[in-house]
C-alpha cells in the first residue's frame, strides 16, 4: 500500500473514534441529569401535568373534497311561466306539499281571458248561421271552440234555437 492510502486510512479511523467518543459523551452526560430514582426503576421519563380547568375547545379543520347531496331531485313544473317568487335557499330541507316557487299568473289568466273570447265568439258566429239559414232542425248541435284553453274545448250543446246556447256549467260561461 501506498504510504497516501496509509495516512487516509489512519485519519477516517480517528474521525469515526472521534465521532464515537463525543456520543458516548453525550450519553453519559444525560445519565447523569436523571433522576436516581427513576434510573433504578427503569420507568420512563416524566411527562409535564397542569391542572384541568373548564373552557371552550376549539378545533379548526381544513379539508379538500367534493361534497355529494343525500339525495337529488329533478323538479319542474307542470306548466310553464314565469317564477315570481320563489319559497326556499339552495340547501334548505323542504317537505312533501310545501310550495317552491309562485309563478306568474298573468299570462294564464290572460290565456283563459283569450279562451272565454273565443268561446263567446264561436257562440255569436253559430247564432248568425242559425239566423241567416233559418236552421231549426239543430237540435242537439254540438261544436268546438278551435282555439283557447283545454279546458274550454268542451263541447257546446245547444238544445234548441229558442232556448239559447248552454256552456260549461262548472266554470259559469
Amino acid at each position: 500500500m501506498s504510504r497516501l492510502k496509509k495516512i487516509i486510512l489512519v485519519l477516517v479511523i480517528l474521525a469515526i473514534a472521534a465521532l464515537g467518543a463525543v456520543r458516548a459523551a453525550q450519553v453519559i452526560s444525560a445519565r447523569k441529569t436523571e433522576d436516581p430514582k427513576r434510573q433504578a426503576a427503569g420507568q420512563a421519563p416524566l411527562v409535564e401535568v397542569a391542572l384541568v380547568t373548564q373552557g371552550l375547545i376549539e378545533e379548526k379543520m381544513l379539508r379538500t373534497g367534493d361534497i355529494a347531496p343525500y339525495a337529488q331531485v329533478t323538479i319542474y313544473s307542470k306548466v310553464q311561466g314565469r317564477v315570481e317568487k320563489i319559497n326556499f335557499r339552495e340547501g334548505d330541507r323542504v317537505k312533501t306539499g310545501q310550495v317552491l316557487a309562485t309563478l306568474d299568473a298573468r299570462e294564464a289568466e290572460a290565456a283563459v281571458a283569450q279562451a272565454k273570447a273565443n268561446l263567446e265568439a264561436s257562440v255569436a258566429r253559430l247564432k248568425q248561421v242559425r239566423a241567416s239559414h233559418g236552421d231549426r232542425s239543430g237540435r242537439g248541435l254540438r261544436i268546438e271552440c278551435p282555439h283557447g284553453d283545454r279546458r274550454y274545448r268542451r263541447a257546446v250543446r245547444v238544445d234548441s234555437l229558442d232556448s239559447g246556447v248552454h256552456t260549461d256549467p262548472v266554470h259559469n260561461l
